[in-house]
């Protein structure tokens, strides 16, 4: 058999067996290998496109170099392989940043500030939540992925490497590898970024969440000459990863609305975005370090 085709089984079946292997440690010392991450999609994928260049180096003429088109295909699976693993574990680390920056819950919230203890529970449950997210890590399975997947890659196109004739077999096409640079651009740097909310798209909800709230509450004072509760006007705190929803009224001619960040959103920490509205005027205050430019239109709202 020839020596490229040897080495392709090698790398394949090394790269499907790493699929096998420990991908990420969860706190409790569980680890999970390739099958049962992102629902065992990841692992799947990575296991057909590895059986993709095994079996490219297994057909055809085994004493033979890999010909123009298969060693195309063969590299493109190991180069899939490795981009798409690691954009997923790109994007799940920025998962676990998510959840160690994650607050209490807005039942936790509610009752220190009933108990006076302000935003404590808050703090506390933070602390439990980074201490857990600092606990995940990468297990080796990946990192012998990425190698195999490399390899696959290598040797699928540097034919040359197993043949001291000089042929046109052996040459690279250039747009093969500015594609291929292009791809891992796009899968590990521009799509994980893409598909990651940025903490202003996050606190986009507030204004909108806000000024749903203050349509209600002019609509049911114009009936009624008076501010109402959540019922009274239809009003539904939205359910979000993010912030905690209260609205309420303190007086017949006064409500108020408040968002409390669950955590750290970006730079912005202990941040709490308050509507007090009043028959004629409507009092916007956002506290917090770092908060205000998150919502930049959130002090218009009228």
């Amino acid at each position: 058999m020839n020596k490229q085709r040897i080495a392709l089984i090698v790398a394949s079946v090394i790269g499907m067996f790493s699929v096998f292997m420990p991908w990420i440690t969860i706190p409790f010392n569980n680890k999970l290998n390739g099958l049962n991450v992102g629902e065992g999609n990841v692992g799947y994928f990575a296991l057909l496109f590895f059986a993709v260049s095994l079996l490219i180096a297994l057909l055809g003429d085994k004493t033979k170099l890999l010909v123009t088109k298969t060693k195309y295909i063969a590299a493109s699976a190991g180069l899939i392989s490795v981009t798409f693993v690691g954009s997923c574990i790109i994007s799940f680390q920025k998962k676990v940043g998510d959840i160690g920056n994650a607050g209490a819950p807005c039942e936790l919230n509610a009752l220190g500030n009933a108990l006076g203890m302000g935003n404590t529970f808050s703090k506390m449950t933070q602390g439990v939540t980074q201490a857990v997210a600092a606990s995940v890590s990468i297990e080796f399975g990946v990192f012998l992925l990425i190698i195999s997947g490399i390899a696959v890659y290598l040797i699928s196109l540097f034919t040359k490497w197993f043949s001291n004739e000089s042929d046109t077999q052996n040459n690279i096409s250039k747009p093969f590898l500015i594609a291929s640079l292009v791809f891992l651009l796009v899968a590990l740097i521009v799509w994980p970024n893409a598909t990651s909310m940025s903490p202003k798209a996050k606190a986009q909800e507030i204004p909108a969440a806000a000024q749903t709230w203050l349509k209600l509450q002019d609509a049911y004072n114009m009936e009624n000459d008076r501010f109402g509760s959540n019922d009274d006007i239809g009003y539904t705190s939205p359910q979000s990863d993010y912030f905690c929803y209260v609205s309420g009224i303190i007086s017949r001619n006064e409500a108020v609305w408040k968002a409390t960040a669950r955590g750290s959103i970006g730079d912005c920490t202990d941040g709490v975005w308050i509507i007090i509205k009043n028959k004629t005027n409507v009092e916007t205050q956002i506290k917090g370090t770092n908060c205000a430019e998150l919502t930049p239109s959130f002090k218009n709202l009228k």
